[in-house]
């Protein structure tokens, strides 16, 4: 297992701290313009000990870090406009959760028959968002907040109480 290097203070993304752990030497840290809205992450390493990348298949990708916030944000990664350019599509957008503990894998579909990315290669931008926190709430459904509400027979549980409607939709 290859040894970890921590920053002990993070870093800070669009003014929110974000604690970066390395664990590949090859790892680049998230780096942007002045004028770029997000920051270039770069894949430095072929998951699965691949020599080349299968075309019309998913081809998983190493960035070497792991990226965490804190309660109340979140990262999304979202594809850099040179990846389809290169014949590539990430399969997403990703979203990483607070207090993440895994080392940030991207997921590449080859489209087409193009020449193999060349390692390091920065195939997504990171976004750092606030989170908004909400609570689902489903007709004659449970509800996060017990006490709050209260299950009602809905139309559908009344159809299929009468031997009509137990279709799913």
């Amino acid at each position: 297992m290859q040894k970890s290097k921590t920053f002990s203070n993070g870093i800070w993304l669009n003014q929110t701290p974000v604690d970066v752990s390395i664990k590949n030497p090859d790892a680049e840290l998230p780096y942007k313009e002045v004028t770029d809205p997000g920051y270039n992450l770069t894949i430095v390493q072929r998951c699965d000990n691949r020599t080349e990348d299968l075309t019309n298949e998913v081809n998983t990708f190493s960035t070497g870090l792991v990226l965490s916030t804190r309660i109340g944000s979140h990262l999304e990664i979202i594809p850099h406009p040179q990846l389809y350019k290169s014949g590539y599509m990430l399969v997403g957008p990703l979203v990483i959760s607070p207090n993440n503990k895994d080392e940030i894998i991207l997921p590449l579909l080859k489209y087409k028959d193009a020449a193999d990315l060349e390692l390091p290669f920065a195939a997504a931008i990171l976004l750092v968002r606030e989170t908004e926190y909400h609570s689902l709430q489903v007709e004659g459904g449970k509800s996060d907040r017990r006490d709050e509400f209260k299950p009602e027979k809905s139309a559908r549980e009344s159809r299929a109480a009468k031997g009509r409607g137990n279709h799913m939709f």
